[in-house]
This record gives structure tokens, sequence and C-alpha cells, in this order.
């Protein structure tokens, strides 16, 4: 029908271009002109742009027209944008303009596109021209108009449509971790999928159009009841026919109903998944996903953490309320997590996780996995991930497909929606009843793998399993076990303190009734289990006898206890065991040992064997009888300190780098059978006139504290970012009534040596002959995202000479970064190299970009290039340089940000920084690295600032048109981000909601915080050591101010003046009254001790106090 308008307009309107804007636009309903809106949410039809083009055609003399140019070049962008959409196929030349103009049988020169799309674009349809690196990008400014190329997005060979799916999968996961949709796009995860994207298209502005249609498709699916709907594109276009609008692919074409039919579908079935998913499940569960092809295999493991979680230890036992999350497989630390901190209520301590769920790649899936948080190194709560573990040596395994990925169901009895599982088994298991499989191959390990496709049972003579195919309703509400873990080092690694209860998840179909439960291979009673100590083999079986639950633990009675003293000169080092009823040895071979009962205790006289005591003993614990002991890994009673290596052993080495600290143990052992302090101080040599230095107090009782070093690289990586220096390092050292150990913890192990101009070596950092083996690589400095440019080692006679060369694509440009590969053997300090002035190609061009004035940017010549463009980026959002930031964050993400001109510049302007966590989306565990890695104070940026960015965010959202749901989704992201990162959120988020503070509260200090100080006085009151620096300024600076006498005189002893005064200071910095740089101290001692001061008690006072003081004053301002 359109069609047919259009044909008959060219026929009788004497100004056919006109005409056949006017229709366009008015059978759109905008009779007052274009929208502004992106060129693709006009939803061009089919008939219109064959029409169009026909137009275009017979109009190309009018092109540069003075009087019928304007309309033309409209007519011109539209196409050129719609002609993207429909037909851009990445071929070979595919990003020119040859494409469009030859279906128009036109070609113009770069100022004639200049001035059609200066027309078109910009004048015409209300839309802006981007800027790239070199200059203004007229192309890519019409291609982005058009959205997402058609032809690729239904190509199986390019990623378009399996990023949508991702998306899609991890939407409800992404929203848990407080993040939007566009930042689930930015994922490691999903950087895998942008390699099967074309390099054009690895950019902020896909992500951005891809994260739309995700959030999009979820809107839909929760506004519409389209779960059972044949059909859902039909439907929505009689419920709502506007709904095409806002998706950036022709969806007048017959496959692209079909395929967001399949999308429609999929988000329909995630959002009823979420539905069926119960807060009564385990809260903390994972699922595995099956990669890699036969023979070898492995496990991509994804978590599901709480929002909050409560520690079964009470504040009195804690050393401190900052806490290291870390997640282990087994005793091996698998990977670090965050710093976290607690928050004290009365006797209880609860937490808040950052994310709700992460990735992990397996080393080890057999061994459970675990989440364990550290205060000051010590293991304090240990959270187990039910099913965390995957038995494959003993149980089979089973899987299934879910879309285009295979997931673990189970190792027991289950029912699968599919009619196709996987099944791997080992050993003595093999199918019943005379089924048959189909061989799909043997792995590695000698597993079979058999793809199924009935319902079988599988057995092994004491084990039945069944598997049961294309069931309407699956079981996800499985039984789990559930009790307090143990925190000893043991095998097995998982160990409880008494038998763990059998936890039914509400609506489950298994309960107490239909189940029965066995402890090696006898059933479970309250009498059997009586002071049971020793390796459970556990099963839940259904009334038929089939397997529903296989586990493998330990269990310790309740209360029991394991001391541990060093040898002195009347005695030799003992074990003792607060029990004479259970049967416990030493198992190592090299230990002598004696035991004896004694006053209800199991005494255990200790000596090695050798001339140096082991690093370990290992002691066997059970309840006697046929029980397998749970054997426990203890530190060896050895008074000092003693550093040991990932592999357990003794380390001699004393020069560190941060990433050294993974898999490094320091233990602490008294000499005394009273409490014993021990002092562990960091402090920076850096030339500095104020020592940065941090002290931590251990206190080791009649156990040996095993301390894993890496929960203090923060704290290192802290220090050294409070300075410039690339050289500074940290002084680690360990004291008790003397010096027992230090080290020095660097940055770098080596740095960059040049012979000449064509050749380098990586050199130790303190000596020039030692060699080091490195993979060495290269980054242009104006284009982060071009390819790295590899140095190898230069080889005589096969073997390594130790020098690299310099390319010679290298001396056409630059400067360079020469750095470390991520997989480098030797981290070295990266290396600016500038090629020969000669050699180079000239860049002239005027500074537009952050490209340019990185390539240009000099610390004597031009020191301030980079700083003016950051300037402007914070103020334009459509700047080429978030793409130029992004494209850092993205490929350099193993450097450290201080490594970067550019990420300096952006961390001395708090506009810049404030405008980080908005427009590139970063996630809190980012804004930790601009903290730790730049001195970022999150708390300096006045609230004001705030305020003023997220307008700017909104309205740059709003200017590319995007659906309200996408807009609130990334803006309520952004303040969840700022709820973890900023301490007077609650007023923040007031002032981001109203732009005022009519949602603030203007709390009475003066009732408030005496009773909050003397619940802090009572918290640490066992604590010696408050941090003092700043102590005296800051009580002289809330003295001055219009304050009530009872928050000028809160602090009642001076040691904790620096404390109690930082918050109310520190509001008035957010407030805006005043500025960090009104303290008389250099800026580096003043960020590092804020930094130290608030993390004293981080939730529960400075938090707390900083909020209740922001509402205050600006209540009353």
């Amino acid at each position: 029908m359109r069609g047919d308008i259009f044909v008959n307009t060219l026929t009788i309107a004497t100004n056919p271009l006109k005409a056949w804007l006017s229709e366009f636009l008015l059978v759109r309903g905008l009779f007052k002109g274009p929208s502004a809106q992106p060129l693709y949410a006009y939803q061009v039809t089919s008939d219109e742009y064959r029409t169009l083009r026909e137009l275009l055609t017979l109009t190309a003399n009018k092109a540069l027209d003075p009087v019928h140019g304007g309309k033309w070049a409209a007519l011109f962008c539209l196409f050129t944008a719609e002609w993207f959409r429909r037909e851009y196929d990445a071929s070979e030349g595919g990003w020119s303009w040859n494409g469009v103009e030859d279906r128009i049988n036109v070609h113009f020169n770069p100022s004639q596109r200049a001035r059609l799309v200066a027309s078109g674009l910009e004048g015409y349809w209300q839309r802006p021209i981007h800027y790239r690196e070199n200059g203004r990008d007229l192309l890519g400014s019409l291609f982005a108009e058009g959205g997402l190329p058609w032809l690729l997005v239904q190509s199986d060979t390019h990623g378009f449509a399996r990023a949508v799916r991702f998306g899609l999968k991890h939407f409800y996961e992404t929203h848990g971790n407080r993040r939007s949709t566009f930042d689930l796009m930015t994922d490691d995860l999903m950087t895998e999928r942008e390699h099967s994207l074309p390099q054009s298209f690895r950019n902020m502005e896909t992500r951005q159009l891809l994260a739309g249609i995700v959030e999009q498709l979820m809107a839909l699916v929760t506004h519409h009841p389209l779960r059972n709907v044949d059909d859902p594109a039909r439907y929505l276009d009689e419920h709502n026919p506007e709904w095409r609008k806002l998706f950036p692919i022709p969806l007048d074409e017959a496959n692209a109903r079909g395929l967001i039919n399949d999308w429609l579908k999929d988000a329909g079935r995630r959002r009823q998944d979420r539905k069926e998913k119960a807060d009564s499940l385990h809260p903390f569960t994972c699922t595995h996903q099956l990669l890699g092809d036969l023979p070898e295999w492995r496990i991509r493991t994804s978590l599901s953490l709480p929002d909050k979680a409560s520690l079964e230890l009470p504040v009195s036992e804690l050393s401190t309320t900052r806490l290291q999350m870390a997640f282990y497989e087994g005793e091996s630390l698998l990977a670090k997590g965050v710093v976290i901190y607690g928050h004290v209520k009365e006797e209880s301590v609860f937490v808040r996780f950052p994310k709700t769920g992460m990735t992990l790649e397996r080393r080890k899936p057999d061994e459970p996995l675990s989440l364990r948080l550290l205060a000051n190194g010590h293991p304090v709560q240990t959270f187990y991930f039910e099913d965390g573990g995957l038995d494959y040596n003993d149980l089979p395994l089973i899987f299934e497909d879910r879309g285009d990925e295979r997931y673990f169901v189970a190792s027991a009895s289950c029912r699968l929606e599919g009619d196709v599982a996987y099944v791997r088994m080992l050993g003595d298991y093999a199918l019943l009843d005379g089924a048959e499989g189909n061989p799909v191959g043997v792995d590695s390990q000698g597993g079979s793998w058999l793809e199924i496709t009935e319902n079988v049972r599988l057995g092994n003579g004491d084990e039945v399993i069944s598997v049961l195919l294309n069931q309407s309703a699956i079981d996800d509400y499985r039984p789990y076990l559930a009790g307090h873990a143990s925190l000893h080092d043991s095998l097995p690694n998982t160990v409880y303190m008494g038998f763990p209860r059998l936890e039914f998840p509400e609506g489950g179909v298994n309960n107490p009734a239909n189940t029965r439960q066995y402890a090696n291979d006898e059933p479970v009673s309250a009498k059997r289990l009586e002071g049971f100590a020793g390796v459970v083999r556990y099963a839940l079986k259904d009334e038929c006898g089939e397997t529903l639950l296989r586990r493998r633990f330990g269990v310790l009675p309740v209360g029991f206890r394991v001391s541990l003293f060093a040898a002195t000169t009347n005695k030799p080092a003992r074990i003792v065991v607060n029990s004479d009823s259970l049967s416990v040895h030493v198992a190592n071979g090299d230990i002598e040992s004696h035991s004896t009962k004694s006053s209800g205790d199991t005494v255990i006289s200790i000596k090695p064997l050798g001339t140096e005591p082991p690093t370990y003993v290992s002691l066997d614990v059970s309840s006697g009888g046929r029980a397998e002991p749970v054997r426990l890994r203890l530190p060896y009673p050895y008074h000092g300190a003693r550093l040991l290596g990932s592999d357990g052993l003794p380390l001699s080495k004393r020069d560190l780098i941060p990433e050294d600290l993974l898999g490094k143990q320091l233990v602490l052992a008294s000499d005394s059978t009273r409490e014993q302090s021990f002092y562990i101080t960091t402090e920076l040599v850096a030339g500095s006139d104020q020592r940065l230095k941090r002290l931590y107090e251990i206190k080791v009782g009649q156990v040996p504290q095993v301390i894993d070093l890496f929960s203090y690289q923060p704290d290192m990586v802290q220090l050294m970012g409070a300075v410039s220096s690339q050289d500074a390092y940290v002084k680690f050292t360990v004291e008790s009534d003397h010096r027992l150990l230090d080290m020095n913890i660097r940055r770098y192990q080596g740095r960059v040596h040049m012979d000449g101009r064509r050749r380098l070596k990586v050199t130790a950092d303190r000596f020039e002959n030692e060699v080091l083996e490195a993979r060495v690589v290269a980054m242009l400095v104006s284009d982060p995202k071009q390819a790295l440019v590899s140095l190898p080692e230069a080889v005589s006679e096969g073997v390594g000479t130790g020098w690299h060369e310099i390319p010679a694509e290298m001396e056409r440009d630059g400067p360079w970064i020469v750095y470390p590969a991520k997989d480098s053997a030797t981290r070295f300090r990266p290396h600016i190299y500038v090629p020969p002035a000669e050699s180079m190609v000239r860049h002239d061009e005027p500074v537009r970009s952050l490209h340019t004035a990185a390539r240009q940017f000099h610390p004597n010549h031009r020191p301030t290039v980079i700083n003016e463009q950051v300037a402007k980026m914070a103020k334009d959002f459509d700047h080429s340089g978030w793409q130029y930031l992004d494209d850092l964050r993205q490929n350099y993400a193993h450097l450290p940000l201080s490594t970067f001109e550019t990420w300096l510049s952006v961390s001395r302007n708090k506009e810049a920084v404030a405008a980080v966590v908005f427009r590139l989306g970063t996630d809190e565990e980012f804004c930790d690295r601009l903290r730790d890695d730049l001195a970022v104070i999150w708390d300096c940026i006045p609230i004001s600032l705030w305020v003023d960015v997220k307008e700017r965010m909104r309205n740059w959202l709003k200017s590319k048109k995007l659906s309200e749901e996408v807009l609130g989704a990334v803006l309520e992201s952004r303040k969840a981000v700022l709820q973890g990162i900023t301490s007077g959120y609650e007023c923040i988020a007031s002032y981001l909601t109203h732009g005022n503070a009519s949602g603030c509260v203007a709390f009475p200090l003066e009732a408030l915080l005496p009773g909050w100080y003397q619940e802090l006085r009572r918290t640490h009151e066992s604590n010696r050591y408050w941090p003092t620096d700043l102590g005296e300024v800051l009580s002289n600076w809330v003295k001055q101010q219009t304050l009530p006498k009872e928050v000028t005189n809160l602090s009642s002893v001076h040691f904790s003046d620096a404390v109690t005064y930082l918050p109310i200071f520190m509001a008035h910095v957010t407030a805006g009254k005043t500025t960090i740089e009104q303290l008389p101290y250099s800026k580096e001692y003043v960020r590092f001790a804020i930094k130290m001061i608030s993390e004293f008690d981080r939730i529960t006072w400075y938090r707390a106090v900083h909020a209740a003081t922001l509402s205050f004053i600006v209540s009353n301002n």
C-alpha cells in the first residue's frame, strides 16, 4: 500500500523529494517534522526502501542543488542508514561509501559527502555526527543510524544473535549484580562472543544496541503474556503496534520476524525460569557448563550468592571488620575476590556482597567450591556452594543442552525437560534394563560418554540412578545438606562440626517421609551418630531405592578443639585435643610422636626426625571402630614466622610483586600458652616526606595462624597508588618482641633495557646484566583497539638470546607502550618507545580526540593536551575519547591503570571520574581499581557533581531515543554502583531523584552520634592500635564548624580523634563545603590517611556518620 502511494507521488509531484519526505512523516503521525530519533526507529518498510532508491537515482542531479539539495541530502542519509541495515554484509570493501553510492549510481568526493551529511543528518533529521580519533566520522555516523546490519545478524558466522542469546540468559543474574545489560555486554564472557563480530562492530555503540534489544525483549515478555503464544510478533502487532520502533533491525523481513519470535520465546522462558526459582533454595548455589572437545573437557562454574549473609563468628572474635573474599577449590585458592566490610549489629556481623553472581574457570572440578572471608589474611567464615564439586572419579555425570550450551544436571536421579541427555560414566557404572546409548567418545581420564535419547537407569550394584527425559515438571528444588563448616585445612575438604542437617526446599517433590538417609551404607540415626568423628559416605534415597543425593564429607564433634604448642627448653612440641575418647594420631613419617590421655584431653608430644621441622603436621581424627579418619593439616608449632610458597614449603625469596602473593602464606606460631601479638607493617618506600605505612596486629593463641598474604594485596596496591612513581615499593615486616621477617613488594620484577634503536632486553630491576625471560608486546598509544604487536626473542642456533627486535611497523608510527603480555613469565615496567622522527609518518592534525592527544602528549612540551580532552569528555558523552577509555579497560586490564597517562588524567579530574561511573558503566570492582591504583576517593566528589553527571547521562540516553525500560535500567544500575562506593548514598540518591534535598533527613546529630561513638568504643575496645593520622588537624577543624557541641566534642580520647572526626569532615567535602586540599599535608599522605582511617570501621561508623552528617548539612542549607 505504502509503495503505491510513493509511486504516484513520483509522477504527480512538482517536488518529488519534498513530497516523499512529507508522506513518509505523515504516515508515522509526525506532523511537525522529524522526531530526532535514530533513523532505524522510523522502521522504513521494504516498499519505502525500494521507492527511495528509485527516487534518489532519478534525482541524483539535485544532490548539490542550492534549492532541492537539502531534501536530497536528508533522503540520502536515510537511504544510507537503511542500506546499512538491510544490505551491508561485511564483504571486502563493505565499510566504505562504494556500496551505498553504487546502489543509486552516484559518486561524491569527501567535501561533498561532508556537505550532504551535515545538511541531511544534522540539519534535517536532527541527529549528531560522531567524532572518532581522526575527526568527524561521516560514514560511521550514518551506519550507526541504521542500527544493526540484518545480513550479519541473521548469519550463523557472526556473533550478533549469539550475543543477544547471551544477554537473555544472563539478564536476571546481571540485574542481581546491580548492573545493567549494557554492563553485561562488556563482561569477559561477552568479550569472547564479541571476537566473533566483525572488527568494525567491536565498540560501545554496538554493545549499546545489543543491550537495547535484550532489555526490550525482556520488557515485552514482562508486560505481555507471550509464554504460550505461537507467534509473539503477531500478538504484539495487535496489542502494541508501536513495539517494532525500538528494534534496530528491519522487522518487516519474513525471516526477521522468525528470529524475533525465537528471541521473544527465549526471553519468555528466561522470565518463567526466574519466577520458578524459589528463595528457599540453598543461598550459595552454582551451575556447571561443559566446555571443550573430547578427549579433553573442562568446566566453567557460575556462582550464585545471596545479597547479604551473616557470620557465625561474634564480633568480639574479629580482629577487623574489613574482610577479603576468596574462592577456593578444596584447599587451593581459585580466585581472589574483593574487599567487603562487616556491618556490626549488636553482637552479630553481617556482610553485603557486591555481586550476587560470578563465573570461574575450574582447575579441579572434583574439589568442593567455597567462599572464604579472611580478616587480616586469616579465614573467619566459610560458605560452601551446593554441588560445587563434581565427583567424576566415582559418580556418573549427567548433562543436558540449554540453548547452544551444555550444563551439568546431577550425579543422581533427575528429571529433564529436553529429549536428550549426555552421561559420563567411569568404573563399574553401566546402563540397566538392556538400555543402550549412543557412544560419543572416551575422555583422557578413561570416562565413557553416551548420548541418551530415552529414559534410562544407571547402576553399579549398590546405586541406582534414573534419568527421565521429556518431563513437563522438572525438580529444581533438590534436597541439600547444611551445617557448621570447620575452618581447618582437611581431607575431605568439607568437614562439618557435628552431623549436617538435611534441608528440603519448599516446592520440591521430596520430603522426610519419602526419603531415607544413609551414612557409610547404614541408616542415619541420632544414636548411631552420637560422638561420631570420621569420613562419611552419604546417600539420600527415595522409596524405590534410587539415589537422590550423594556426598562425601567429614564430621568432627561439636566443640572439637585442637591446640598446638611450640617446643621449649623443658618440653617438646605438643598437640592437645580436647577429648580422650577420640582416636587421634600423627600421620607424618618425618615426625616422632607419643600420645597420652590426661584430664579429658589427648596430648601428643612431637619431634621432627630431621634437622628442620616440617611445615605441617597431619593429624588423623576418628571415633574409632571402622570409621575412616578425618585428616587435619595443621601448621607445625614452630615459634616465630615462616613464609611458605604455593607448594607449602619454606620460601627464601624476599623480593615479590603483588601477583606473587597469591598462594603464599605466612605462619605465625606462639611459644607461649598465652596469647601473643605479632605485628605486620607495610610501609611505602618512595622518598615521600611523610611515612606512609599501615600496622596490623595479629593475636596468636594456642593454634598457629596461617595468613594468606594475597589478602594484603589491595592495601599494598593502595600504598603504591598513593604516589605517581612506578618504582615505589612496599616494605613488608613481621615482628613480635623482635623482627622476624621482612620482604619487599614491588610493582615489577624487571625493566626494559634498550640497545641502540632496534632491540631491547628485559633485565632484573637492580641487576642490568641479569636477563629475564619475558613475552614482550607493544601497544600503539594512539589506538588501543589495534591488535598488539609482538616483539619475539631473537634466536641463535635454536637458543634464545634474550634480545627482542623492534619490528618495522613500530618505526612508522608511535609512540608505543612496550609491556609484558598477560602470560609473560616476567612482569616488567612498561616502557615508552618513540621511533626516530625521520622514520615516522607525520601527524599534524589538530587535537580533537583522545587518540590524537595521546599521540602528541609530552610531559615537558605538551603536558596538558590529554587533560584538555578529558575535560571535554566529561561534558560530552558522545566524545570519541569514551571509546578510547573503553578499549583501554577491555584490552589492558592486566596492567596497572597508572601505566596510562590517560587514566592518570581522569583521576585528577573529579567531573571526569564521576562521568566514568555513568558513561562507561563501571561496576564496583572497577571502581575499586580506580580507588586502589589511582588514589581516587569517591567521597571527594561533591553531591552537586553527581547530579550534573547523572542528568548529562539521562539526556545523552534520551538523545539515543532508547526505550524507557533501557534508560531506567541503565540509570538504576549506576545508582546501585554509587550505593556501593559512596558513603552518603541515601542523600545522594535523593538529589539524583529530586534534584534537591527534599528526600534528605535532618538527623539530630547531637542525639545520635554520642550513642554511636560509645558503640564504636565498645566494639573496638580490644584494639590497641587505632589509626591516629590527621587526628589533631581533624579535631581542630570540626571544632571550628557550626555544629552542635555534642558533635564538636564527640571524641573523648586523643587516640579516637581521627576515626571519630574523619566522616564528619568528609561529609562536608561531599556537600561541597570544603576540600581535602585544605588539610596541611601532601596530597599523597592525605589520600592515604583518609583511606586507612575510613576502613577502621567502614560500615557501622564511617559510612553511618558520614551519611547522617551529609543529610544534616544539605537539609540545613
